[in-house]
């Protein structure tokens, strides 16, 4: 029997930005999400790879994650680590979700081991991933 597909929920943008990759994203996604941003942001690696870079990520809604998703997450994190990646910033744009989402990427990020911080504005992320990098 042949496996059910599923379309991806949530949505995302990656621009980058120097070293630094700004990744928009809007949830809740799924593991169809991951797999997309994992694809798309590969792209990005094979310029990063073997120097020191860092994302920032902006999330608008409920930016959570599946557990399989999760978990997709923390691997990628930690490949992305091995890699050159050195920091982590978060701005989250909605009230709503505040602590739950911090909870939700503390747990991810303190699994893959990647150093991380939560912002109130872009400007004052970018100038802390900037101070991660030599």
């Amino acid at each position: 029997m042949k496996p059910i597909e599923f379309r991806a929920h949530g949505k995302f943008s990656i621009e980058k930005e120097g070293n630094i990759l700004v990744v928009n994203a809007e949830g809740p996604g799924n593991i169809e999400l991951a797999e997309s941003y994992h694809q798309q942001i590969s792209e990005y690696l094979t310029e990063l790879s073997g120097k020191p870079w860092a994302s920032i990520n902006i999330f608008s809604k409920e930016s959570f994650f599946t557990p399989d998703a999760s978990q997709n997450l923390i691997a990628g994190a930690k490949y992305a680590k091995e890699i050159g990646f050195v920091a982590c910033a978060f701005v989250i744009k909605t009230d709503e979700y505040q602590h739950s989402l911090k909870s939700f990427w503390e747990m991810i990020y303190d699994k893959a081991n990647v150093e991380y911080r939560f912002f109130e504005d872009e400007v004052t992320a970018k100038a802390w991933l900037k101070g991660k990098m030599p």
